[in-house]
Formats: structure tokens, C-alpha cells, sequence
């Protein structure tokens, strides 16, 4: 399996396009395949049900799925045949019968025929949690809130905002805090309190201005911003991170009272243990021996001793558990929402892994397994195992397996990447052989993706990222803070192929000589070659320049269709240089689109170290893109501390 056809298949997971079918479609659940770099789908059992034809694809919402034929996006139905004719740069799933759809970068809602609600002049617009409301960005970056119809709810007028909840909006705008209702009335004006927590439960945390730090300066308000009540810092305080009722109590850390008289050591002081307040602020029950105490779920809740021990209690604070040595979830951090799903969670014991209620009762008997793992996960029915292998994979940091406490089936840690879909009908599955496909669960293949060992054009519907890595010598005026991200595209001399004839510096595409992209894709060779006579410097982020392919739009201007990441990280920058009669040797991916234009590349140099950043462009060059090439980023996901990237 070559590393670009998995990414392709993982992309559909990680943008979130493939979701559970329509319930009301049970026996027509489908599946995105892969043959040849087209895209078809399956049923459950493996049956070709959509021939491969498609260049992307998704899973079915609502009866219809968002596929891109060529260089556009339409909606298809169970059966192949296309609802919505291909139309669009981009498209997502249906909700409510609604979906979001670009039009030359432009974002848009449409019906199930098709036709846009609305138009407007936003440039983004988002799905809140509210069925009826829906996020819109302007061009100067603020944020409002508009209807399905796109009726305005209030204009664009903040920084940031959060995410509904209890229907009610938290708003920021320089630097000031208010909370908004669904109908954007105001309940809490700008600037009142200095910090809002979320509402949950129907209460929220507010940081009242004015009060000195730890003096009574919080209070837990209602949905009408009257205080319910103040922390009492003197008795107790919430539990870091779990500032928010639910099942009407709250988690808090008691600090042990000492005598005004002693002087005690740190090391004599006795340790703040964990108890339960009521939305009235009342304390319910506290235990000296407890450490942790997990949200409420049910009614029910995990605690953690100082021994580092676990119980289930009850909402009175009883132990009605055996003692358990191990969760499936931290105790100091975990959602309640995660707690108890579908009113079980998964417990180890002395004698393993089982499955309790919240009456503290195994419905699934403690186990052990056979094989080493580090540590567990959930989803749904399965406790996924998860399996070390960063020492001996240079690629990937852990394997995984599942138990399927439901049907007591265990499959060994052998994937490197698990996707439970359609209520758990199949799982996705990249093997440790770099192979993707789909299995049951009881481990048996549906369907395996068959290596396709041809070389192709690159066919894409986002912007590439930055890939024209390359190194000079080292200098210490030139090292900047880092530049950790090693190149061995050293610079080469000029001879007899590449010397110019013109004295200059420049950046040449020879569209004559062909190469492999990335191991897959067809590739022609880009040269930046400098007979300039001085030497020439460069930004870089881990020896990566600001170089990028550029093309034509339906309209001519000259717009990326690649781009340049950022780091976060300081030790990521600093500077290049290409001395004179040196070049530097690239290999840019042939593009294949539906749209044909012209393309040709963007360099930012400098002609001294401190001086102001410049461009340089390439000859023109024929090729062909697609629409949401201009505009579109894919979602990427740091690898860890070392990948200061996040674009």
C-alpha cells in the first residue's frame, strides 16, 4: 500500500465525512472502496454494489453521499446515479436536509435539490449545535449568527465564540466576555465578569472583577446570570477542570484544617481531598481517604484513593463496587458524556478487564489476555488495546487490537489505526503491513485495498503542502534559533545540464525532465539556480523554503494552490543561502484536474541576510488543477511535541 493512497483513504475519517447511515436506510448501509485511484462503494458483506468511478467519495447521509466525479462535488443515492449533478468545489454531508457546499471557495447551505438557501457575502459558515443556527465569519474575520434561511441573528461582531450549551453562546470582542442567548439577546453584557465557564447543568462558573484572587472572587451563576452562590475559598474549591455541575453536584478539593499554632513543613501537611457539592453550593459528602472523584454519570462516579485504588460510588457517596486497579478513563480528566455510555463502562480488576453498571454489578466478567499492551481506550462495546511499538517503528507510535465485550471476541494489537463505523457493523482498518480495508468483528476482511503499483498524475481537491525541503552548509550568522528539521538536498554546482546562459538568479521548470513524486505520482524536475555573482539567503522552517506552485484561475490571476506551513516554534527558523554558480534540485508533482490553466512557481529570498523579502517567479508551465485547489486546507494533525505544525 503506498503512503498516499492511505492518507487519501484516512482523510475521508479525520474530515469527518464519513458518518452513520440514515437509520431509515438500514438494509442499503454503504461503503467508500478504492480500485485504480476510483472510488466505489460495497455493502456490509462485500458486494460491489457502486462500480469504481469516482475521484472521492463518502459515506451515505440521509440517503445521498458527496462524491467528486472529476474536478466537482454532487450527490449521488444508493444506487450510483447522481441526485445533485457535480456542481461544487467542496460538499458535506446532509443534516436535517441541509448541507454545506463551496462555490469557487464561497461557502453555501443547499437543499436536496440542490438550490442555495441564500446567498450573502460571509466567507465562512459553520453548523452550531442548534439545529436552526449556523456560525457566519465576515471578511474582517468577526463572527455572528444567522438562520438556516439566512436570516440574521446578530451581525458579525466578535473575535471568537465558543459552542451552545444549555442554549446559551459565549462571545468575546476586544478582549471582553458575554454570553448571548439563541435568539442573540444579550444575558450577560460584555466585560461583566473577567471569566465565563460553559454552562452545563444550567449553571456556569463566572470570575467576578474587582475581588482579590481566592477571596471569593467565582461564583456559579443560572441561565439568567443571577449568582446562585460564591466559592467559599476558606472551605473548599473546585476540582481543576471540572468547573461544571452535572447530575446536579459538582466535584471539589477540601483542604485539611490545621492548627494557627503549628508551624508545619510541606512535607507534614496533609493532602486536599476530594467531595461533592449540590448546585447549592452545600456540601453532600467529602472522604478523607478519597483523592479524585470523577464527573457524575447515572448517578454514579469513580474515585480514586490516595493508593491509587478505584471504587465506583453512588450519589451518596457509597463504595458499591469490589476495588478495581485500573480505568478506562483518567480521573482527572474525563467528559461526563464519556462516563457510562449506554449505561456501562469498562474496569479492571485483579483478575483483568470486565464490564460493570452503574450499580456497581459485572454484566461481563473480569479477563485477562494473552499478549502485552500498554494501555486501553473505548469505543462504544469495545475496549481497544493499545500495543508500543515506537522503539522498533520509526512510522507509527502504537498497534492496536479490541476486545468486543459484547460477542467476548479479542482481536491481537496488528492495526495501526481502528475506525468503529455504523454502529459498529464494520471497522476500518490500516494492518501492519500498510494495508486498509474494512473487517467485522470477529477480524475477518470484507474488503482489502489491492496495491495499485502504477505511476499517475496528482489528482487532489485541497492545497498541497510545503514540500521543497533543502540545506546549505552550516553557518553560525545563519542558524537563527534552530532550523532542527534536517534536508539532505544539499545545494549542487552548476555543469554542463543546468549552467545558464544568462548571468541572473532564477527558478526553472523543465517540464521535459521527468522524475516520480513521492514515490507515486508523476513528477518534472524545478531548479533554483543562482549565476547571479552574489549569494542569496532565505527564510526557512526546518530547511523548508517559501516556495510554492501557483495557478491561473477561470478569472487569469495567479493564485497558490500550494502552501507553506507554520510553526509555533521558535527553533524552527532560520535562514538558507545559495552561493553563487550553485543550484538547488526539486520535484514537483504533475497535477490533474478538471480545469486547464497555466501554473508556474513563487520563491520569497533575500538578496542580504537582514534585507526585506522578496519574490521570484518561474516560467509559465501548462497543466490542469481542481476548484477547491485555491483555496481548501485539509485538517492536519500535529504528529506530537516535535511537529510544531499546525497547518
Amino acid at each position: 500500500m503506498k503512503k498516499k493512497q492511505i492518507l487519501c483513504i484516512l482523510a475521508l475519517f479525520c474530515l469527518g465525512l464519513i458518518n452513520s447511515q440514515n437509520k431509515l436506510n438500514v438494509s442499503k448501509k454503504l461503503y467508500p472502496i478504492i480500485e485504480n485511484g476510483l472510488w466505489g462503494y460495497i455493502d456490509s458483506s462485500g458486494k460491489q454494489i457502486i462500480k469504481p468511478k469516482f475521484k472521492s467519495a463518502s459515506l451515505f447521509e440521509e440517503n445521498l453521499a458527496a462524491v467528486r466525479l472529476n474536478g466537482n462535488y454532487g450527490y449521488i443515492d444508493v444506487t450510483g446515479a447522481f441526485k445533485i449533478h457535480p456542481k461544487f468545489d467542496m460538499a458535506h454531508k446532509f443534516q436535517n436536509g441541509i448541507a454545506l457546499v463551496y462555490i469557487d471557495g464561497k461557502p453555501f447551505l443547499i437543499n436536496k435539490k440542490g438550490d442555495k438557501l441564500f446567498d450573502h457575502n460571509y466567507s465562512e459558515i459553520k453548523k452550531s449545535s442548534e439545529e436552526n443556527i449556523y456560525f457566519v465569519r465576515n471578511k474582517k474575520g468577526k463572527f455572528g449568527l444567522i438562520t438556516k434561511s439566512g436570516k440574521k441573528i446578530i451581525s458579525p461582531i466578535f473575535t471568537r465564540v465558543g459552542s451552545f450549551s444549555n442554549e446559551r453562546l459565549i462571545v468575546h470582542k476586544n478582549k471582553k466576555t458575554g454570553v448571548i442567548d439563541t435568539n442573540g439577546k444579550w444575558i450577560i453584557p460584555l466585560g461583566k465578569y473577567d471569566k465565563i465557564y460553559p454552562f452545563k447543568n444550567g449553571l456556569a462558573l463566572v470570575t467576578i472583577p474587582g475581588v482579590k484572587e481566592n477571596e471569593d472572587d467565582q461564583a456559579f451563576i443560572n441561565v439568567n446570570d443571577k449568582i446562585e452562590f460564591k466559592i467559599p475559598y476558606d472551605n473548599w474549591r473546585l476540582e481543576y477542570g471540572y468547573e461544571f455541575f452535572n447530575d446536579d453536584v459538582a466535584c471539589i478539593k477540601i483542604t485539611p484544617s490545621q492548627s494557627n499554632n503549628l508551624i508545619i513543613s510541606n512535607s507534614d501537611k496533609l493532602p486536599d481531598y476530594a467531595g461533592v457539592i449540590n448546585t447549592d453550593g452545600n456540601v453532600l459528602f467529602s472522604n478523607k481517604d478519597f483523592k479524585e472523584i470523577t464527573p457524575f454519570s447515572n448517578d454514579a462516579a469513580f474515585v480514586e484513593n490516595f493508593k491509587n485504588k478505584y471504587w465506583l460510588i453512588n450519589s451518596k457517596g457509597e463504595i458499591i463496587s469490589p476495588e478495581i486497579t485500573d480505568l478506562v478513563h483518567d480521573t482527572y480528566d474525563v467528559k461526563p458524556e464519556k462516563l457510562f455510555e449506554n449505561g456501562i463502562d469498562f474496569v479492571k480488576t485483579k483478575d483483568g478487564w470486565g464490564v460493570i453498571n452503574t450499580k456497581g454489578e459485572f454484566i461481563k466478567k473480569p479477563r485477562e489476555f494473552d499478549f502485552d499492551y500498554s494501555h486501553v481506550s473505548r469505543s462504544g462495546r469495545f475496549l481497544i488495546l493499545h500495543q508500543d511499538i515506537s522503539i522498533e517503528n520509526d512510522s507509527y507510535s502504537y498497534q492496536y487490537g479490541f476486545w468486543d465485550s459484547q460477542n467476548d471476541i479479542v482481536i491481537e494489537p496488528q492495526f495501526f489505526r481502528l475506525e468503529f463505523l455504523h454502529n459498529n457493523d464494520l471497522i476500518y482498518v490500516l494492518n501492519n503491513k500498510g494495508e486498509v480495508g474494512y473487517i467485522d468483528y470477529k477480524g475477518n476482511y470484507i474488503w482489502k485495498h489491492k496495491e495499485n503499483k502504477e505511476i499517475k498524475k496528482l489528482n487532489i481537491d485541497y492545497m498541497n503542502r510545503g514540500y521543497f525541503y533543502a540545506s546549505s552548509p552550516y553557518k553560525k550568522e545563519l542558524a537563527g534559533y534552530g532550523g532542527w528539521g534536517g534536508s539532505n538536498n544539499n545545494f549542487q554546482k552548476n555543469n554542463d545540464v543546468t549552467k545558464l546562459e544568462n548571468e541572473k538568479f532564477e527558478v526553472y521548470v523543465d517540464s521535459e525532465i521527468k522524475d516520480i513524486y513521492k514515490k507515486e505520482y508523476n513528477g518534472i524536475k524545478l531548479f533554483v539556480r543562482n549565476n547571479s555573482k552574489d549569494t542569496i539567503f532565505f527564510d526557512a522552517q526546518d530547511s523548508r523554503l517559501d516556495l510554492k506552485i501557483q495557478a491561473k484561475d477561470k478569472k487569469g490571476k495567479w493564485r497558490d494552490i500550494e502552501y507553506s506551513p507554520n510553526s509555533w516554534c521558535g527553533n524552527s527558523y532560520h535562514s538558507l543561502f545559495l552561493p553563487y554558480n550553485h543550484f538547488w534540485e526539486f520535484t514537483i508533482p504533475v497535477y490533474e484536474g478538471e480545469f486547464q490553466t497555466e501554473l508556474r512557481a513563487k520563491l520569497s529570498y533575500k538578496k542580504t541576510l537582514e534585507g526585506k523579502e522578496k519574490s521570484i517567479y518561474s516560467n509559465n508551465f501548462k497543466g490542469s488543477v481542481n476548484p477547491a485547489q485555491f483555496w481548501r486546507k485539509q485538517t492536519y494533525y500535529s504528529k506530537g511535541l516535535m511537529d510544531p505544525y499546525n497547518d
